[in-house]
């Protein structure tokens, strides 16, 4: 079987979730390609969408989630005129190049894969991943023959905007070997040039770079013990970085500037707490190298449907304001064992092998041996004979 991934270029996450798929197939031998899905309708639509929501994100964040509320109240009946153009050329894509399942890891793919199935024959079967711990709007206009959710917390949600039970599969969220691979701590700092002795904090919010770095980050060089390492990641925001390291801003020795990095998962390997925004990817990942984190809700949207998420179920630490958090890093720093607890939580909730599982079921029909804990036995039973048929 050759599989399609299609991802979108807005922010990392969806893409590091298509590669980290893309890693599992590859170590199973199967041939995979990943394209970006609204590149499909149009390259140069891509790219203003993909810019549009960059700025949204890093400089308008009220505004683009004032959007996305907007997207969950309206309820759509039918696909819009723009999507046409893409699926055709999804249909055409798909049949040129031998491919034999389509996986979704952003909403905009699994819309035009719905539509291209409806109205033009298109018969593989296609597959959704979620890379949030919510339910996406749009989720509604989608047929897919199953749907990879990141909790068994999150199936309520998918299930009231019409997702039938028995096509749910707690998988997880997929993310890249890198992160499920672990380099010891001293040889990740000897690497990256870092102490080797003292506690490491690490401060990022995505490759974008959004939220109150600034805020956050004079906060912690008044409060943080001089012995305490502050590192601070700040992706592609290049406004910020040169701020931090040209501007009036007087960096202490014990901290580190870091403009983007694709040595993120060494970082995390170096740290001792993670201080972050609640992306759906930026999180996971923190959870599979079990560092103990620190969200803050920085930017409206899909990510405050996160942070209520894992607020909501203890998963995190987290502040009402910048200082209480700060303040609350500050202890732990002193009191390291005051994280033990959320990380027991992790080991125990949180499904492993998001990638494989979804490889499994994909190339075989069966859930891969993760049990659907959300779902009576008679359920699973009744959609396993179901999955065999539609693969």
């Amino acid at each position: 079987m050759k599989v399609l991934i299609l991802s979108e270029n807005t922010g990392e996450g969806h893409n590091s979730t298509a590669v980290a798929i893309k890693e599992a197939l590859a170590e199973v031998g199967v041939d995979c390609d990943v394209q970006d899905a609204l590149s499909l309708q149009s390259v140069r639509l891509s790219k203003f969408v993909s810019n549009s929501h960059t700025f949204c994100y890093r400089y308008i964040p009220r505004l683009y989630g004032a959007g996305y509320r907007y997207e969950e109240k309206i309820k759509y009946k039918r696909l819009s005129n723009i999507k046409t153009k893409a699926a055709r050329r999804l249909y055409e894509t798909v049949t040129a190049g031998g491919y034999g399942a389509i996986i979704c890891v952003h909403i905009f793919g699994a819309i035009i894969y719905t539509e291209a199935k409806n109205n033009f024959g298109l018969s593989v079967p296609g597959y959704f991943v979620a890379t949030d711990y919510t339910c996406s709007p749009g989720v509604n206009l989608t047929d897919m023959n199953a749907y990879f959710i990141p909790h068994k917390h999150c199936a309520r949600d998918f299930i009231r905007k019409g997702v039938p039970q028995e096509k749910l599969v707690v998988s997880g969220i997929p993310v890249r070997r890198a992160f499920l691979q672990k380099t010891e701590k001293a040889v990740a700092r000897e690497q990256l040039g870092l102490p080797v002795e003292g506690s490491i904090v690490l401060l990022a919010f995505g490759s974008i770079g959004c939220g109150p770095i600034l805020e956050i980050y004079k906060l912690l060089i008044s409060h943080l013990p001089g012995d305490v390492t502050l590192v601070v990641i700040t992706g592609r925001n290049k406004r910020i970085y040169n701020k931090l390291t040209e501007g009036n801003i007087t960096a202490p020795s014990n901290v580190r500037i870091v403009g983007y990095t694709d040595k993120m998962t060494l970082y995390m390997d170096a740290a001792d707490f993670f201080m972050t925004k609640s992306g759906g990817l930026s999180t996971t990942e923190a959870i599979a190298k079990q560092l103990p984190l620190f969200c803050i809700n920085a930017v409206p949207g899909c990510e405050t449907r996160n942070y209520e998420f894992f607020t909501k179920y203890n998963y995190v630490l987290s502040g009402k304001t910048n200082d209480e958090l700060v303040d609350l890093v500050v202890k732990c720093v002193k009191a390291p064992a005051l994280t033990k607890p959320y990380i027991e939580r992790w080991k125990h909730d949180f499904p492993s092998g998001a990638a494989d599982t979804i490889v499994r079921y994909v190339l075989s029909g069966e859930c891969g041996g993760h049990d659907n804990v959300t779902f009576h036995k008679e359920k699973k039973a009744k959609s396993r004979r179901k999955r065999k048929t539609i693969i």
